[in-house]
């Protein structure tokens, strides 16, 4: 049977210790990632787009076809706006996708061996002097008749209601490849009561099954698309580095 796996890691014990884990880069990842990081000017930013890259090679390890691969192996092309890829596919074969998201402490990997996958993690916070009340409004752009219409006057708690639809849009977007340049109202996330109901594109149902999930006494949201339904794992860190 083909295999899916999605974890999530709350990295906050690492994001907590610089020198911890700039270590890691080193043990885990190629000389040529290590550079990509130099863009990154706060540690913070470093660090999570590092942890998900060597989550990301421990979660392949499991998938290798060579007994003797070490998470360095792993060649990962991650282009600007495009889903990264294993130029060394050879080293997975039976791979067919994986995707990374990461936000706030929480860092979600997702591999599969059919189809295709994209990750979303989002924190339900607000960024300024904003209600939850006014998210509906603030991001009308972005959301459809709808989703609009549920967090004004039906949502039990607009806040992750919110980012859920939001986390549902991102996942989408990133297991096609599409980006949210191609418009995420023609996403619509059909909400009841606080819970995920259908997710329709296009007007049609939605062809990739969609997964979420609120982590960390629901100050997060997970979302998952894939070919079929997932289930989102809470690894500790200490069980992966």
């Amino acid at each position: 049977m083909a295999r899916l796996k999605v974890i999530a890691v709350d990295c906050s014990p690492l994001l907590a210790q610089e020198e911890k884990t700039q270590a890691l880069y080193s043990k885990y990842l190629p000389s040529q990632e290590i550079k990509t990081l130099q863009r990154f000017r706060q540690f913070h930013d470093k660090a999570r787009s590092a942890l998900g890259r060597i989550l990301l090679r421990q979660t392949l390890l499991e998938y290798t076809a060579s007994p003797a691969a070490t998470p360095r192996d792993f060649v990962i092309d991650a282009q600007p706006g495009q889903k990264p890829r294993l130029t060394n596919a050879s080293i997975c074969p039976t791979v067919s996708d994986f995707n990374i998201a990461h936000d706030g402490s929480w860092i979600v990997v997702g591999v599969t061996e059919t189809g295709l996958i994209g990750v979303d993690v989002a924190q339900a916070r607000l960024h300024g002097g904003e209600s939850a009340d006014d998210l509906a409004t603030i991001f009308a752009s972005e959301l459809t008749t709808d989703e609009q219409q549920y967090l004004k006057y039906k949502s039990p708690n607009k806040l992750l209601d919110f980012y859920t639809i939001w986390a549902v849009k991102e996942a989408y977007v990133k297991a096609t490849g599409e980006g949210i340049l191609g418009g995420l109202t023609r996403i619509n996330v059909v909400m009841e009561n606080g819970c995920l109901v259908d997710t329709e594109v296009d007007g049609k149902r939605c062809p990739l099954a969609i997964t979420t999930r609120a982590i960390d006494d629901g100050q997060y949201i997970i979302a998952v698309a894939c070919d079929h339904a997932s289930d989102i794992q809470v690894v500790p860190v200490c069980n992966l580095l």
